[in-house]
């Protein structure tokens, strides 16, 4: 899920696309641009001692595994067909896929290091965005991998969480990212 994230984050921005087509469909590793600032970037290329502008420290995001909130899954085989436009031959097949309606339950952590993360936490809420607008996993163009963030909770936990054993803050609840507002007023909780 990460990486899908990371992928159509890198895409809607012009410099991380271009880096992408640079690099030859690989990941943007300028470390410069909102994508990488949010999921990281490897050390650069060349051992040139100018990181100019590159992020420094951790990558801000950890996306934990998921599971399913069923006590099993279930998973379905779906029959599907291709036919040769010439000869007309059939090729039957079988795809296992999860069933709509799965739920899982998973966990983001975002750090912040420098105000400007609270920004970059802004555009990680755009990049789960697309990924509803995209899919998870192979034949999303068939309509497989379709997916919907919901319930969802936002912690804050301050440094004195850790040090002191300070509570963590509950900062909203929201049903579905598009319940998430994303003005000013919502960056101030966040901060």
């Amino acid at each position: 899920m990460k990486g899908k994230m990371r992928s159509l984050l890198e895409l809607s921005y012009k410099d991380s696309s271009e880096n992408i087509i640079k690099n030859k469909g690989e990941p943007c590793k300028c470390g410069k641009c909102i994508p990488c600032k949010i999921f990281g970037s490897s050390a650069p290329d060349n051992k040139s001692k100018d990181d100019n502008g590159r992020q420094q420290g951790p990558t801000r995001l950890v996306v934990r595994d998921s599971f399913t909130t069923a006590v099993k899954l279930e998973t379905e085989l779906k029959s599907e067909n291709t036919i040769n436009r010439i000869t007309s031959e059939a090729n039957p097949r079988n795809m296992e896929r999860v069933p709509r309606g799965t739920e899982f339950k998973f966990e983001m952590i975002f750090s912040v290091f420098e105000d400007e993360d609270y920004i970059n936490f802004l555009k990680l809420l755009d990049s789960m965005k697309l990924l509803e607008d995209s899919y998870l996993g192979g034949s999303g163009t068939r309509g497989y991998g379709q997916i919907q963030f919901k319930d969802i909770s936002i912690l804050k936990r301050p440094a004195e969480y850790y040090t002191s054993g300070a509570k963590e803050i509950e900062i909203s609840n929201f049903g579905s990212l598009p319940d998430m507002p994303k003005d000013d007023e919502f960056l101030a909780r966040i901060k």
